[in-house]
């Protein structure tokens, strides 16, 4: 028996083994990660939106969309807003004893390493183990993922490059005609997690995914799969609806604005030649206009020189076709690999650089990037396929073999430095949520998202009670949830006007002793209004779900239960 186990394990071992390489090579890219308490980024809200989404899930309030302290504690649509899964995510970790910090953290190291995998997955899919794993190492190691989270803290946009192989793995297996089961929702629930994470990811990667389906379904001449990917894609986005319908159409509800104009306007965001491709400067400041940022663009040297060699190497092949000496339909895929991967990766670098301003200008839904660097996320992708690409050309096992070593160790030497927290933050839960520290919390980005009914931020924080403007009382039982408040309201004059600390938003619902009542709200902030008669009144506000925030969420439902009937059936 002990013989067999030994057996065992050594073989789960050496099948394993090029995953295990994976991670030893991973492994140091999160080693400050791990370090104790938490580091500075740029978008040090994290831990406020886990917070929120924590007192979401222990209302009830499924899904998550109004959140009760951000709004200087008038609250905020947050989530109907901003997407949700990373935090869902960090949320279980929670929930399973880690504290807030350690929540968040873990989820940036599960972004990281889960990207490496999901790359290994696809390219030894589709070339080899060894170009797999060169391909994942590289992909770990761009410089833009350590930008994404050592640098800017920004989550959610660290996680939209994590599914980007495994989507690609999945439309590559249908168009290729896969009779596995799983393949349909498999499409579906990872298009649907890159929906749920970010939405500037989700558009730049349309145009990929597109022509990378397309690419396949010619290849295969498989166009009947293309029912099956319409209905992945349709299946992704129903099980996403109830963040993607809200967030698509009721952005007319909230100043959104603000968004695109100032600091955050795509024209003071573009990198220049030496910032992408030469400089070895690594900052933690912010983005400014023209060649000074404080933050490094680098696609990565290693990056870009292994998708000139496999450009080069592209172009050896075609010439030796011509010659006659090579037959081209022997290299056809690693042709198409090599050409479609240097033109996405070129073309999007070329976007970030001030000289594209004109498809900035022109281009619909494109000047919602924000930043242009921000299609750094690309190239990334690109060419650490190409390392892989590069790698499966190599005719010779000992060669290759070589090459990727030097290539896998040279990858992490180079980019280690960049992979590092600015500082360490020794911070408690109670610090974090008090005192000033709470304040840059719940103001931090106020104007984002800000309900239309405010005509600017507050400049205080919220009473916390409702208050009398006009006549006199006494306010009792007084309870406040995520996205509701009630109270006894005690008027001792004939007449009162009461203003409630939560903003008027679409779909609010007040009912005064049982009976919904008209309200208002005053011009300025938006801060909801109630006239009340003389004596004693029980008064619940409530912000519920509009018609469209109703259908998303039943849409969302109905796919939930088709996968759920889908894989039960699967097993059967």
């Amino acid at each position: 028996m002990k013989q067999m186990s030994f057996t065992a394990v050594k073989n789960l071992i050496w099948r394993c083994r090029f995953l295990m390489v994976v991670l030893v090579f991973s492994l140091p890219a999160i080693t400050d990660l791990l370090k104790p308490g938490y580091f500075s980024m740029h978008d040090d809200l994290q831990i406020l939106r886990l917070q929120q989404l924590d007192k979401c899930v222990h209302d009830f309030q499924l899904p998550c969309r109004w959140v009760p302290d951000p709004g200087f504690g008038y609250g905020y649509p947050m989530f109907n807003y901003y997407p949700p899964l990373p935090y869902f995510l960090a949320e279980v970790f929670y929930i399973a004893g880690f504290n807030l910090f350690w929540s968040i953290k873990i989820v940036f190291i599960l972004s990281i390493i889960l990207s490496g995998l999901f790359m290994f997955a696809l390219i030894s899919e589709l070339l080899s183990p060894l170009a797999g794993v060169v391909a994942a190492v590289f992909y770990v190691w761009a410089p833009y993922h350590s930008v994404d989270v050592y640098v800017r803290g920004a989550m959610n946009e660290a996680w939209g490059l994590t599914f980007f192989p495994l989507i690609l793995l999945f439309a590559y297996k249908l168009a290729q005609g896969n009779k596995n089961k799983f393949l349909i929702p498999g499409l579906a629930l990872s298009f649907s997690a890159l929906l749920l994470s970010h939405n500037v990811m989700t558009l730049i990667f349309g145009p990929i995914l597109a022509v990378w389906s397309l690419f396949w379904l010619c290849y295969f001449k498989n166009f009947r799969q293309i029912t099956k990917m319409a209905i992945a894609g349709l299946w992704g986005i129903g099980l996403a609806a109830f963040f993607f319908l809200p967030v698509t159409l009721e952005s007319r509800l909230v100043h959104v604005e603000t968004m695109t104009i100032g600091y955050f306007n795509y024209l003071a965001h573009f990198a220049d030649i030496n910032q992408l491709f030469f400089s070895r400067f690594w900052g933690f400041g912010g983005s400014t206009w023209g060649p000074g940022d404080d933050m490094a663009f680098p696609v990565g040297h290693f990056h870009w020189v292994i998708a000139l060699i496999a450009l080069v190497a592209g172009i050896f092949l075609i010439i030796k076709s011509i010659q006659g000496k090579i037959k081209l339909r022997q290299w056809p895929i690693s042709i198409f690999w090599i050409c479609f991967f240097v033109f996405i990766g070129m073309l999007y670098i070329f976007l970030t650089h001030s000289r594209a301003v004109w498809f900035w200008d022109h281009l619909p839904l494109l000047y919602f990037a924000q930043f242009p660097w921000r299609l750094l996320a690309v190239p990334a992708l690109a060419f650490s396929i190409l390392a892989g690409v590069v790698i499966y050309l190599i005719r010779s096992w000992k060669v290759s073999w070589l090459i990727a070593a030097a290539l896998l160790v040279g990858v992490v030497v180079w980019n280690y430095p960049f992979f590092k927290i600015q500082k360490q933050v020794t911070v408690t839960t109670e610090e974090k949520f008090s005192g000033s520290l709470w304040e840059l919390q719940v103001t931090g980005g106020i104007f984002d998202y800000l309900p239309k009914t405010a005509s600017r931020p507050p400049g205080g924080p919220a009473f916390i009670y409702p208050q009398f403007i006009e006549g006199n009382g006494g306010i009792l039982d007084f309870h406040r949830g995520t996205n509701w408040l009630k109270f006894t309201a005690r008027v001792s004059t004939d007449q009162a006007v009461l203003q409630l600390p939560l903003f008027e938003f679409p779909r609010t619902i007040i009912t005064i002793d049982g009976r919904k009542t008209a309200f208002g709200h005053d011009a300025d902030l938006g801060r909801l209004e109630i006239q009340l008669a003389g004596g004693e009144h029980r008064v619940e506000a409530k912000i519920e779900d509009t018609p469209i925030r109703t259908l998303s969420n039943i849409v969302s439902l109905i796919s939930l239960g088709l996968l759920i009937k889908y894989i039960h059936a699967f097993k059967s």
